[in-house]
């Protein structure tokens, strides 16, 4: 046998040309020929995970569509955002599922004990043990073999478990970084805009009635008024006043950039002026458009100087 093979392509009438050759100890790697759309969707998913590794990775959260999250569930408002934090500590779904853990110096896991959750959410005594109490009466936190666990109906890491169901991306780093720059206080706040997550559109993160719709044209965009609505919050204008500017206090800050959680959007024009709501994809995301991102966040100025 000779050191080169020679190697032929066929076209579809069968018209054969030599095109190279090949050493014997090389092997032939075939590759389909993919369509555009199919090339744009690997590159789609390429950019998101490249997105997603900067953000620190990401959990999923599961909600139901057009209904407030955690609705029903008579958890306290405050603990909702301190809860979403604390999942952001649980591991990968093919190794201990949802056991709350950190990394070590070493990188080596380490299981979080009462003592580190007291830690790691930085509340007072009393604001603490109400909050363990809330997340182990409503069956969202559990300890098993001395570890914590957070439950796998609403959060998972790694490959999801809600195919069938809407979930979005939390993403790891900047939802600890909004949490600490939060007051206690202001954790009731932030609730609310997590509270909205089932009204995001997917792509733009606009706030909306049809979360689902393709078409950016035909988003029923929500105001002020219907975020109280659906709230349940008060329709007096002064205290709707306050709640907006209250939103607008949420910030985090990535690379000397502060960041708002929550924005406002006025769009005027001759025929007068509109406005609708958009909540910052560097927090929470379900889309694949990261081109869709970056656009989101330079064009609603997300971004100022400290």
């Amino acid at each position: 046998m000779g050191r080169y093979k020679k190697i032929f392509t066929e076209d579809l009438d069968g018209n054969i040309e030599q095109v190279g050759t090949l050493k014997s100890t090389e092997g032939i790697k075939i590759v389909k020929n993919l369509s555009d759309k199919q090339l744009e969707v690997i590159k789609e998913k390429k950019e998101l995970k490249e997105y997603s590794k900067q953000l620190g990775g990401f959990i999923h959260l599961m909600y139901i569509k057009n209904e407030l999250l955690f609705t029903g569930l008579g958890l306290d408002r405050s603990n909702i955002s301190r809860l979403i934090y604390l999942a952001t500590y649980i591991d990968y779904n093919d190794r201990e599922e949802n056991v709350l853990i950190d990394y070590e110096s070493n990188n080596k896991i380490k299981y979080l004990s009462r003592k580190d959750i007291k830690k790691l959410m930085g509340l007072s005594d009393s604001t603490f043990n109400r909050f363990m109490t809330d997340l182990k009466e409503h069956e969202l936190l559990y300890e098993a073999n001395g570890k914590f666990y957070i439950t796998n109906k609403y959060f998972s890491k790694g490959k999801s478990s809600f195919d069938k169901k809407s979930y979005t991306r939390v993403y790891i780093s900047t939802t600890r970084k909004l949490y600490k720059s939060c007051s206690s206080r202001m954790h009731k706040k932030l609730s609310y805009v997590y509270q909205l997550t089932p009204f995001i559109n997917y792509q733009t993160n606009v706030l909306c009635s049809n979360p689902d719709e393709h078409d950016t044209d035909k988003l029923n965009k929500l105001g002020l008024k219907d975020i109280c609505e659906i709230l349940e919050l008060s329709d007096n204008p002064k205290a709707i006043f306050k709640f907006e500017q209250d939103l607008y206090k949420i910030t985090f800050i990535v690379n000397d950039k502060k960041h708002y959680m929550f924005s406002r959007v006025i769009v005027k024009g001759g025929n007068g002026h509109n406005d609708y709501f958009v909540v910052n994809p560097m927090i929470l995301y379900c889309g694949s458009n990261v081109g869709k991102i970056k656009e989101t966040i330079s064009w609603l100025y997300f971004k100022e100087k400290k």
